[in-house]
């Protein structure tokens, strides 16, 4: 079991799963887990727009990712997962993995609302 924004992942029938994020990225921009089975291999992400713990400054900095446009087509959102996704097959890449299964990202997204919880 693992948690990230205090949610909680079991991988124990996935295969081997391992936290990506906390290895020393030298600063990369990195998934929070890599998840690998027997047919590929999965990147995870997770954000958690309801974690009570959540910095207030965190949720205004992915409020404006996720509403932001360029000539009216989504784009911070989509550069920042992108960027993640990039930095993390470099990363494993560089860690000597030889990739001989196809690599799926999954973006976890847990929100009842979008605007930032305002402390009371």
């Amino acid at each position: 079991m693992m948690t990230e924004s205090g949610l909680v992942f079991d991988f124990s029938d996935c295969g081997t799963a391992a936290r990506f994020d906390e290895i020393t990225a030298n600063g990369m921009k990195l998934v929070d887990f890599v998840v690998e089975s027997e047919e590929c291999l999965y990147f995870l992400e997770v954000k958690n727009y309801q974690h009570p713990n959540a910095p207030l400054e965190n949720r205004e900095k992915d409020l404006k990712m996720l509403t932001s446009t360029v000539d009216e087509k989504p784009s911070a959102y989509a550069l920042e997962m992108g960027m993640k996704i990039k930095d993390s097959l470099l990363k494993k890449y560089m860690s000597g993995y030889e990739f001989t299964k196809p690599v799926k990202y999954l973006l976890f997204i847990y929100f009842g609302t979008i605007s930032p919880i305002r402390p009371h």
